[in-house]
């Protein structure tokens, strides 16, 4: 199950195509994303479980009663619902790179994750032409909001701009906008994401995790190697699900099976061999 904007395609390659041999692997791109479109994508109060909702409905039109289901990032919160939901169908749970919760730490991480970006951007770019001195350095000004700071793809890696423009064009900064706001009205709303659904899990579970020392960024300020999911995250997971077990790549990002694919895939071989 793909993350927040991501398509089987951009998240899940390495996995489509490697572990086709030993299993039937099936992915789709979550309602408003990718190819499922339209509709334009919205983000309600139980977009999670729509999402869930939806992967259910593919699987059973596809004739499938019993699946392992691996999801990252949005992705993973929506496969931890999918498991507390669909109980009887759901034999085995990979996840990686999801919240249990939101909370200011969880936006402020993020935030601080955006300023680095903007800063080494600032700092990093060579002067166009050699004939020429470079710029004064500059320091970007400080964002207004931990919102508006989410909100503006122009902080964005160029990997992030490059997997994702050519998919939504002149849609992505409303779209990613819209997830804004929602991410920030479960933080208002007390910041529940899944914890009730991850307790009601009772499949055995892989949690997945990856986990550097701390980066600093400024005097203020400190960068998390994964900066969209803290190290909390799958602890909490592993300790609130019935049969979980956790794994933490030392080196790893928020982009573990992309990084580490043959060790991933391995894994999730091995565990969710019927």
């Amino acid at each position: 199950m793909p993350g927040g904007l991501g398509t089987a395609e951009t998240d899940f390659g390495p996995q489509l195509r490697e572990l086709s041999d030993s299993f039937q692997v099936v992915s789709c791109d979550p309602r408003g994303y990718g190819q499922s479109r339209p509709p334009v994508r919205d983000f309600p109060p139980d977009f999670y479980q729509r999402d869930a909702d939806d992967a259910a409905a593919v699987m059973r039109a596809l004739g499938h009663e019993r699946y392992a289901v691996m999801g990252w990032s949005d992705g993973a919160i929506a496969a931890v619902m999918l498991a507390a939901s669909q109980r009887a169908a759901v034999r085995r749970l990979v996840i990686f790179g999801g919240n249990a919760y939101m909370g200011a730490d969880d936006a402020d991480a993020f935030e601080a994750a955006l300023l680095h970006l903007c800063h080494s951007l600032l700092r990093g770019s060579p002067c166009p032409s050699p004939t020429l001195p470079p710029p004064p350095a500059r320091r970007p000004p400080p964002p207004a909001s931990p919102s508006q700071a989410m909100r503006d793809i122009g902080g964005w890696s160029k990997r992030m701009r490059e997997t994702h423009l050519p998919v939504y064009g002149e849609d992505l900064q409303p779209m990613w906008s819209a997830a804004t706001d929602a991410w920030l009205g479960i933080i208002a709303k007390g910041g529940d994401v899944c914890m009730a659904q991850a307790r009601a899990v009772e499949c055995p579970a892989l949690v997945l995790h990856g986990e550097k020392e701390p980066l600093p960024v400024d005097a203020a300020h400190m960068l998390a190697q994964d900066p969209i999911c803290l190290s909390e995250h799958p602890r909490w997971f592993a300790d609130n699900m019935a049969d979980a077990r956790l794994h933490v790549f030392p080196d790893g990002k928020h982009n573990i099976h992309l990084k580490y694919a043959a060790e991933v895939n391995g894994m999730v071989r091995s565990f969710a061999a019927p």
